[in-house]
């Protein structure tokens, strides 16, 4: 099945270059074509003298579901040690070494699917794989019309890795195309493997060992009959999600009235992306003070607040607050509206306190930022822009996006370095809400 899949991911990176113990035992596994036990024993060892991760546990048992016999010999050290890893590992690693469990678990998050895929290619379980299409389809309201993912909308800035997430949705798409028969999960995934082949070494040098590990197994895993389930890509407004897809003319976007330190909406016209959107306190670019928090609806009765037509979505947004090391739910809530028309789409927000000083924070991707009668401004450059403006422009190209407010409104503009931080943003752009503010994007 695989051989495109582990090898295309794996022959990325430069595992002879690493000092991860893991990767080079997976080094050594790909030159050799066979496995080291001592090293791996040595691996293994030490997790059952210190405080390990999930994905740690997960690399484990990946490299003993590779040898019989090393499987035989530590599995029972490492299931007795997973009794607090998350449900969705736990099953995958019950999985690799054939020791059965089928606790139920809720799907959260893209590496949560990956993992319910896998287990369902494993144990080839075809009630599974439909779920896991199903699921697939509904994460086509995350993505753009060229497939690229809304990342900013999944994972709050802190534990934002580009690497990591375009590998985890490569598998997911790669997993979807053997499973069915659409030509358009093939496709979304030789886009994510061409944006991961453009990325600089060091990038790439942060994929975590366990997700190579994983694709290596794809080769060895038959996929089995292929699906004729059929799979809807998502769009519209889903109730369910508390969010809202759609495709314009010439701009995809998605807004969610529910998360957890995430953005509230992304978009993206051609290569300039708003890869995420939200409001926030001061100081700028303090990221504790960014994005919402409202859990997911659990049943049809919440987020009753939320009303929508065809063209239109209103609701409140509550935003977020840093406890000593995660987000937590804040006190303070804005009443949002989203409009769109065929080239355009409108944003109004208007606080319930508007005595606090908050704003509606973009970042944005582009290589230029332009006002008109200014200069521009180019990523990673030291200058800034503040003043009072009507409308900004962002260019790639030859696409151009524009931000543009009823009046002229006191802005700022700072150029960003892009990479791993601020979901690889060039721009930060920050509009003061005052007792209300709209923005245009077209």
């Amino acid at each position: 099945m695989g051989t495109l899949i582990a090898s295309s991911l794996i022959d990325l990176l430069d595992l002879s270059a690493t000092t991860d113990p893991w990767k080079l035992a997976l080094d050594f596994l790909i030159k050799q074509q066979k496995i080291d036990p001592y090293r791996v024993e040595s691996l293994i060892a030490p997790l059952k003298a210190s405080t390990p991760s999930k994905e740690e546990f997960l690399t484990a048992a990946a490299f003993l579901s590779l040898n019989e016999t090393l499987k035989y010999e530590l599995k029972g050290d490492l299931i007795a040690l997973c009794d607090g890893v998350d449900p969705a590992i736990r099953e995958l690693i019950f999985t690799l070494l054939g020791h059965s469990s089928h606790t139920p678990y809720k799907v959260s998050s893209p590496s949560d699917l990956l993992y319910f895929g896998l287990a369902a290619l494993f144990q080839n379980s075809t009630e599974k794989k439909r779920t896991f299409l199903q699921k697939v389809g509904e994460i086509n309201q995350f993505l753009d019309r060229k497939g690229n993912p809304f990342f900013g909308l999944m994972s709050d800035e802190k534990h934002f890795c580009l690497a990591t997430l375009l590998a985890i949705f490569f598998l997911i798409f790669s997993l979807a195309k053997e499973f069915s028969n659409k030509k358009e999960f093939e496709t979304i995934a030789n886009h994510l493997y061409h944006r991961l082949g453009l990325l600089e070494g060091y990038f790439l040098d942060a994929i975590p060992s366990h997700l190579l590990l994983l694709s290596l197994l794809l080769e060895r895993c038959e996929s089995g009959e292929k699906s004729s389930y059929p799979i809807p890509f998502a769009r519209g407004f889903s109730r369910n999600l508390a969010l809202w897809h759609e495709q314009l003319n010439k701009i995809d976007f998605t807004c969610q009235f529910s998360g957890v330190g995430s953005s509230f909406a992304a978009a993206s016209k051609g290569n300039v992306e708003i890869v995420a959107m939200a409001p926030q306190k001061l100081p700028l670019g303090v990221m504790e003070n960014f994005g919402l928090f409202r859990l997911p609806p659990n049943d049809a009765g919440e987020f009753s607040d939320l009303k929508y037509e065809e063209d239109f979505l209103e609701g409140w947004i509550k935003l977020c607050q840093y406890g000593t090391d995660h987000p937590e739910p804040g006190k303070d809530w804005i009443y949002t509206e989203v409009k769109t028309k065929p080239d355009y789409l409108t944003f109004t927000f208007t606080p319930q306190k508007p005595e606090v000083d908050y704003y509606i924070v973009f970042f944005i991707k582009a290589k230029e930022a332009k006002v008109e009668g200014r200069p521009s401004l180019k990523p990673k450059c030291l200058e800034r822009l503040r003043g009072e403006v009507g409308e900004i422009f962002f260019k790639d190209a030859d696409e151009v996006l524009s931000l543009r407010t009823k009046e002229p409104t006191k802005i700022e503009v700072i150029p960003l370095a892009g990479g791993n931080h601020f979901w690889s943003a060039h721009f930060l752009v920050a509009f003061p809400i005052n007792e209300s503010l709209s923005i245009e994007i077209s």
